[in-house]
């Protein structure tokens, strides 16, 4: 392959790495008004994609080496995209975890002869300051006050973001707003419902750790390995500094971003479906 060509190809992969990058910060929502443009946070996010596009062709200019570029847009990416990853599993347990003792503590009230919205506006006074479940709470229960029942609790199921919050909030709308016959075996199916699904949340995220930990180690071992070949063999590591010896370098490492891919995808939690639409969703 002439040189020219090959450098091309490379520069291609390395410019395609960078977009992939930028499109994984600031992604593809698109902006349907100024009112909803959250201009610092773009700010942010194009600071980011410049660092990292700095970053990289620092590496590129210092070590001669393409390849290296590359390494340092997907070891850039895949840190924050891990840690990123195992907050969200963490939200999402910790938020079903607050949605179960809310429901619990609506049985409890209603047990004692507390109306039922009585009851909510009472749960929303009483949650802790620091759970994920009180600002949306609050939330909800101003909302009662000049939004119509289905609408706020239709919003506070956007905020809870989980199936349990979805049929919880289906069933206090219809006690709301019909009768309350049935309403305590229906919070107590609930709250059992949200027991099966912590657990099966905690033994997905203890899997989803192991997945993790296992990229990393990857990562780490192949930093390693690539450091201490150049230190003590640097003969062996001149066939690489060719055209041919990047090119070779850079299958290796589509290999190894595949399998750190795969590793990725296997450590995602795939919960049921909703019964409402999330907000980015809707046309």
């Amino acid at each position: 392959m002439p040189p020219v060509v090959a450098g091309i190809a490379v520069g291609l992969l390395f410019a395609a790495g960078v977009v992939a990058v930028a499109v994984g910060v600031i992604g593809t929502e698109q902006i349907t008004s100024r009112r909803e443009a959250d201009w610092p946070q773009l700010g942010r996010r194009i600071a980011i994609v410049a660092g990292i596009a700095v970053t990289a062709a620092l590496a590129w200019l210092t070590t001669g080496w393409p390849v290296a570029a590359a390494a340092v847009v997907a070891a850039l990416w895949l840190v924050p995209h891990t840690i990123r990853q195992a907050a969200a599993q963490r939200h999402e347990r910790q938020m079903l975890e607050a949605t179960r003792a809310w429901l619990q503590q609506i049985d409890t009230t209603v047990a004692a002869g507390v109306g039922l919205e009585s009851a909510l506006r009472e749960s929303a006074r009483q949650v802790r300051s620091d759970s994920p479940l009180a600002h949306p709470l609050q939330r909800c229960v101003d909302q009662l006050d000049w939004m119509g029942t289905e609408a706020a609790l239709e919003q506070l199921a956007a905020d809870l973001d989980n199936h349990v919050g979805d049929a919880a909030t289906v069933v206090l709308s219809s006690a709301l707003t019909h009768s309350t016959r049935g309403l305590r075996p229906a919070l107590r199916a609930l709250v059992a419902w949200a027991d099966d699904q912590l657990d099966h949340l905690r033994q997905v995220e203890v899997e989803a750790h192991g997945l993790r930990m296992t990229r990393r180690a990857v990562l780490v071992i192949w930093a390693i390995l690539a450091v201490y070949l150049a230190v003590t063999s640097p003969e062996l590591m001149a066939a690489y500094a060719t055209v041919e010896g990047q090119l070779v370098l850079l299958v290796l490492a589509g290999l190894t971003a595949g399998a750190l891919g795969l590793l990725v995808v296997w450590s995602r939690i795939k919960g049921p479906d909703r019964f409402f639409q999330r907000e980015g969703d809707r046309p």
